[in-house]
């Protein structure tokens, strides 16, 4: 619905040969079911539809998008209308950020859902409806909401860039042993790559740690469902994925970026409000060396590199328009003269 943006809709019912699983939503039931939980990216309803059936009481979506909520309840025989009606059932169309800022309630659980809406991509500009929710001041603001032995569900975005904004969260409030309070699982058949700027490999957080029987019950689960573990406490890390631990027990986690970003030669770290473009992964330090200026016969890195290197080529060419007409009139002038 509305344009390049989507949301998955199922029917409701109000009962069911199994529950209903919306796949998002499949990594937030492994702990087992809990009473609340926030949902933001929430679309049609489809997140809260599973967790409803899964055993949460209480639910609380959050949508940008009025055109797809007004979609949804435009298809009578899905029954959205139905479902939002239910006690303990609310659907907020606003923008997550402003939300939070107003929401007072703590949860079990925030799903950070997936996202339908696509980046704009601009002569090496990236933009989206969802980059502020995924800086550092945006989840936080989400994990403030969560209960004291509640948990956060974090898909889509960069998990190494994730992991850095937990770091900083659970420092900024004094929280001790991060290496406990992360799981991050991974399917071999999806987007799973953790260098990537967008992957999908499920992060359960929990700012008061796992337990290890909290552990070995999610992973016992995970398994039975098709994942593999990149990450748990007190297991040996995937070998594909020894970064996330290098990062979650680093003495200094920046100094640990930085270390990372020299092996990969791309940008990784929190998102800040300031600088909110989770999606790009372009070192500027690039900007001086030949290889990046070389790449144009050699080939570029990715896509985003061609973006960059064709902003810099259209900025330096209107800098040398203006300066030629900026000069021409002088030399007009000298000329007839």
């Amino acid at each position: 619905a509305n344009g390049d943006g989507l949301a998955f809709l199922w029917p409701w019912r109000e009962t069911r040969e199994a529950p209903l699983m919306h796949r998002p939503t499949v990594p937030a039931l492994l702990p087992g079911p809990r009473r609340s939980a926030l949902v933001l990216f929430a679309g049609a309803g489809a997140d809260m539809m599973s967790l409803r059936e899964n055993g949460y009481d209480e639910v609380t979506g959050v949508e940008l998008n009025p055109t797809i909520v007004e979609a949804g309840l435009a298809l009578d025989a899905y029954r959205l209308k139905d479902f939002l009606a239910l006690d303990g059932v609310r659907l907020a169309v606003d923008d997550g950020r402003a939300f939070l800022e107003r929401d007072r309630k703590r949860y079990d659980l925030v799903l950070l859902s997936w996202s339908g809406a696509t980046a704009a991509y601009h002569l090496g500009a990236l933009a989206g409806t969802t980059e502020h929710m995924f800086t550092h001041e945006g989840l936080s603001a989400a994990f403030d909401r969560l209960k004291p032995d509640g948990f956060a569900l974090v898909l889509q975005i960069s998990k190494v860039n994730a992991i850095d904004t937990l770091r900083r969260y659970m420092a900024a409030r004094g929280l001790p042993a991060p290496e406990r309070s992360a799981i991050i699982l991974f399917r071999p058949e999806g987007v799973h790559a953790w260098d990537g700027p967008w992957e999908d490999n499920p992060l359960l957080f929990k700012p008061s740690g796992w337990s290890e029987d909290e552990v070995a019950a999610i992973l016992a689960r995970a398994t039975a469902r098709g994942y593999e573990v990149a990450y748990a406490p007190g297991r040996p890390p995937h070998p594909d994925f020894t970064v996330y631990e290098r990062l979650l027990t680093a003495a200094d986690p920046a100094a640990e970026i930085g270390r990372i970003e020299s092996e990969t030669g791309l940008r990784f770290g929190a998102a800040t409000d300031d600088r909110p473009f989770y999606l790009d992964q372009f070192l500027p330090s690039r900007y001086l060396s030949a290889e990046f200026w070389g790449a144009w016969r050699t080939g570029f890195r990715s896509p985003a590199e061609i973006y960059h290197f064709m902003r810099v080529a259209a900025a330096l060419a209107v800098s040398a328009a203006a300066f030629a007409l900026a000069l021409a009139p002088l030399l007009l002038v000298r000329r007839s003269t």
